[in-house]
C-alpha cells in the first residue's frame, strides 16, 4: 500500500477496532492479514491479552522491514511468540501457510479488493478458522 492512501487504511481500521466492543469472543490465536505498521496489533493484544498472533506483513518489505515487524509483534503478544504467514506466498500459492482450525479470529483491512479471486481468499479464511 502506498504512504498518500495509509490514512485511509488507518481510518477504516480504527473503525474495525471499535466494532470489537461488542466481540464476546476470547480469542486465543488471531491472524493479521495484512499486518500494515501501526496500532492493529497494540490495540488487539490489549483487547486480546491472551491472545497468541499470527502476522502477515503487507506485501513488498524488505527482509529489514519484516524483521522490524516481527519483532515489534512480539513485543505486542506479550512476549509469547508470534508467526509470520505471508500476503506473498499467499498470492503466489494461493493457500495461507497455517493449518487446518487454527485461528479463532481473522482481522483484515484493504486486502480483498487488491486479490485477483477473493472468494478463494475467504475459502481459505474459512479453511484456517476454528469452529
Amino acid at each position: 500500500m502506498t504512504q498518500p492512501i495509509r490514512w485511509l487504511q488507518a481510518e477504516i481500521a480504527d473503525r474495525m477496532l471499535q466494532k470489537l466492543d461488542i466481540v464476546k469472543l476470547q480469542p486465543r490465536h488471531v491472524l493479521l492479514i495484512p499486518d500494515f505498521p501501526g496500532v492493529h496489533a497494540r490495540f488487539l493484544a490489549k483487547r486480546f491479552p491472551r491472545a497468541y498472533f499470527h502476522c502477515a506483513p503487507e506485501m513488498g518489505l524488505s527482509k529489514s522491514e519484516v524483521l522490524k515487524l516481527k519483532l515489534s509483534r512480539l513485543w505486542a503478544s506479550r512476549l509469547k511468540g508470534t508467526s509470520l504467514a505471508s500476503v506473498d506466498e499467499y498470492q503466489k500459492t494461493g493457500r495461507i501457510n497455517l493449518p487446518d482450525s487454527s485461528v479463532d479470529l481473522i482481522f483484515s483491512v484493504l486486502l480483498m479488493q487488491d486479490l485477483l479471486d477473493p472468494k478463494h481468499f475467504l475459502q481459505e479464511c474459512w479453511r484456517v478458522l476454528k469452529e
